[in-house]
């Protein structure tokens, strides 16, 4: 398939990659960079991000910030960071996963309705993210 969407350029772009120290985030992290764009990667552990850093730089420009997005202050000190650091934030792949902080058995699939709303903190209509009042927010 010939699609000029899969070879974007993104120079001038900065990208958010949760969950970019390992598997499909750090894939994710060094195909935009690959494209261009300048990116941050996001993990709980900064020994994996300086290892994640070393693939990622190889394509473009990359940095690392250590945050839980199971916590909400971290995730708004992330972003604010982001921004702060580049001036902008065009994308964001919300890759993280911490399975057994969603559940009481760590299992995605039991996690009931309350359990889902509590982690998403993404209801519509709630107010939570940074997007106008009443609306969901980007993150």
């Amino acid at each position: 398939m010939n699609d000029d969407r899969t070879h974007q350029d993104l120079r001038e772009r900065v990208a958010l990659v949760t969950g970019g120290t390992s598997g499909i985030g750090l894939a994710t992290a060094c195909a935009l960079a690959a494209r261009g764009a300048d990116v941050v990667l996001c993990g709980r552990d900064p020994a994996r991000g300086r290892a994640a850093l070393e693939q990622v730089r190889g394509g473009g420009r990359a940095s690392f910030v250590a945050a839980d997005v199971t916590d909400e202050e971290q995730v708004v000190a992330l972003v604010d960071t982001v921004v702060r650091e580049h001036g902008r934030l065009d994308i964001a792949f919300n890759n993280a996963a911490n399975r057994e902080a969603l559940t009481s058995s760590g299992a995605f699939t039991d996690m009931s309705l309350a359990e889902f709303f509590a982690h998403a903190r993404a209801e519509p209509g709630s107010g939570h993210g940074r997007g106008p009042p009443g609306q969901r927010g980007a993150l």
